[in-house]
């Protein structure tokens, strides 16, 4: 194998990355998404509670307030607990 086939190898790997690149690109600037302002999901029933355990720190605990009966109304749930 002489040069000029390794040559030819390496700028065909080559011309298909740079390909593959452009087209991606292509495709960001032809199917535009507009990004929202927040990046996150609004859940229902999650409350806010400041923790007081460390002054220092001024991070929030965030408390679920969700009924799982509610939530899966056809789920069947089994009691661990024994009720006495």
């Amino acid at each position: 194998m002489d040069s000029f086939e390794i040559n030819k190898i390496i700028a065909a790997v080559l011309l298909t990355a740079l390909i593959i690149i452009g087209i991606g690109k292509f495709t960001d600037i032809l199917f535009h998404v507009e990004k929202p302002k927040e990046s996150a999901y609004k859940i229902e029933g999650l409350e806010v509670a400041a923790t007081n355990a460390s002054t220092d720190s001024t991070e929030a605990k965030v408390v679920e307030a969700v009924d799982i009966q509610k939530t899966f109304p056809d789920a069947k749930f089994v009691d661990l607990i024994d009720e006495e």
